[in-house]
């Protein structure tokens, strides 16, 4: 048991530490309301506001970075924002982190870096960069907006919002 704990306690730092290199903040989202129809589908008219909506909120943030998987849906609930801030969209691959990784690895204390996802990969992001264990977003809520700040002197400390 106690080996076991151990175990799980050394996976937990070695993925904190890994990523300690970075200090800045992180916001992640998932797209917003889309079309039911289709394999790669649009935001519906209400998605289209959400992410104006996003691009409002974020405003007053010096965004350095725009991520997103490459899906309709994804891309449109960030591209206001990465328009406002003049800013071209870096896309990675929804179940590897490694891209976001390498970039946040560059990146410089006041970077900030928005990631644009989907209801199973935001949770999952969250929990690879902090060591938390949130479950996955309800297929219905596309209201999420986590802003994480990373610091070495520091725990990542979250602020969950809803917008």
């Amino acid at each position: 048991m106690i080996l076991r704990s151990l175990l799980f306690i050394f996976i937990i730092s070695f993925g904190i530490t890994s990523f300690a290199q970075f200090n800045g903040t992180l916001v992640l989202v998932r797209h917003a309301e889309k079309e039911a129809e289709g394999k790669d589908p649009t935001l519906t008219t209400k998605g289209q506001e959400r992410a104006e909506n996003l691009a409002f909120i974020l405003g007053g943030l010096k965004v350095t970075d725009v991520l997103s998987t490459n899906y309709n849906r994804t891309k449109e609930t960030v591209l206001p924002l990465a328009n406002k801030n003049k800013l071209e969209l870096t896309v990675y691959p929804p179940v590897d982190f490694s891209k976001i990784e390498e970039l946040l690895s560059k990146k410089n204390h006041d970077a900030v870096v928005v990631v644009a996802g989907h209801s199973n990969t935001i949770p999952a992001i969250y929990n690879h960069f902090t060591g938390n264990n949130i479950p996955d977003f309800k297929e219905s809520e596309y209201d999420n907006l986590i802003i994480v700040t990373f610091s070495s002197e520091t725990p990542p400390k979250t602020i969950w919002l809803h917008y």
